[in-house]
């Protein structure tokens, strides 16, 4: 009777088949050269380590010995490397005290909304928004930096005569803006 073995590798992919009869006896070094292994290996990507082939639950040694008398799946094992996002406060302070604030998480893992900070407060600024939003994406690189972006608060100057209460002149500036003041008011007996 003929059987079917099937290797699979880093995302369940068939890496390669073989025909093996009932009875057959074999092992890893049966089924894949060293320099076809590495080659398997290598297309895996660059963000994962190679942990075990496994086959029926446990991992293979390059001398187990695998009987047939069914189909046989062997699955290669492997692990993602670790990753961070970092956020950059852009002038600003994280509740940690810092301008950035890193988060920990595998090659590959799903980046949610609750990974990103609490935006923090800053003086004479709103928050604009983030400069990208990854929610929902897989995180695929070691390292993203996600910058915050602010926009300047405008505010209303006015001038007022304080013997009249009338305004003088009123002008609308950005946080930081130098303003100019108007001419001084010339009032009887007073003296600015």
């Amino acid at each position: 009777i003929e059987y079917t073995v099937t290797v699979y590798g880093i995302y369940g992919d068939v890496v390669d088949t073989w025909t093996a009869f009932y009875g057959d006896e074999i092992t890893l070094a049966d089924l894949f050269t060293k320099e076809d292994m590495d080659a398997m290996l290598a297309d895996n990507g660059d963000y994962y380590t190679f942990d075990a082939w496994m086959y029926d639950g446990a991992a293979m040694a390059d001398d187990t010995v695998i009987t047939v008398s069914d189909d046989v799946e062997i699955e290669g094992a492997f692990t993602a490397m670790d990753a961070k996002l970092i956020f950059k406060a852009n002038g600003a302070k994280f509740a940690n005290g810092s301008d950035t604030y890193e988060v920990a998480l595998k090659y590959d893992d799903i980046i949610t909304a609750d990974m990103y900070p609490t935006v923090p407060e800053y003086e004479g600024h709103s928050f604009k928004a983030w400069s990208v939003d990854l929610v929902g994406q897989p995180m695929d690189e070691l390292e993203k930096e996600i910058t915050i972006t602010w926009t300047k608060n405008s505010y209303n100057v006015k001038f007022v005569n304080g013997l009249t209460g009338e305004e003088i002149s009123s002008v609308t500036a950005e946080y930081g803006t130098a303003v100019t003041a108007p001419a001084l008011p010339v009032a009887e007996g007073y003296s600015f």
